[in-house]
């Protein structure tokens, strides 16, 4: 729901027959609908912000923004496999009942979900690909490291 930059290339793949997988329909816990999330997490703060308000949106509207990133992720027609963690069974029958229902487009209000994407959609940065490898390196050269090319 906040990175849907594979989509560009949902035919490229598919003329090649290669299917997709999403692999985290939540962002790594960004769309849980908690307004903190773990230190670790590499996306912007900006991103974490606007899934903050987008959780807290949800929540003052009694419903979840979990459960909206799950509808939203099994809605992609174009998406074959999506995976998600799951810390308790709470939270598994919750995300099967989701899985299983055959109304999946009718749970979250049509407006609700109108308003948290156009929130998510004025994330000018969506990903938070290479931060992790850029931090380090520069820790790395910070402490005086370097990496040796023996190649």
């Amino acid at each position: 729901m906040v990175n849907q930059d594979l989509l560009d290339y949902a035919d490229f793949f598919a003329s090649r027959g290669i299917g997709l997988i999403n692999a985290s329909a939540f962002g790594m816990g960004i769309l849980s609908g908690s307004d903190t999330f773990p230190s670790w997490h590499p996306a912007s703060d900006m991103t974490k912000d606007v899934c903050k308000e987008a959780a807290i949106l949800c929540r003052n509207n009694k419903q979840e923004l979990s459960s909206m990133a799950l509808e939203w992720a099994l809605s992609q027609k174009v998406v074959q496999t999506t995976l998600v963690s799951i810390v308790s069974r709470e939270e598994l029958n919750k995300n099967l009942k989701i899985c299983l229902d055959t109304s999946i487009q009718k749970k979250s209000s049509d407006s609700l979900k109108e308003t948290v994407e156009s929130l998510i959609n004025r994330l000018v940065c969506t990903h938070w690909e290479n931060v992790e490898d850029i931090e380090y390196w520069a820790k790395l050269k910070q402490i005086g490291g370097s990496q040796s090319c023996d190649c």
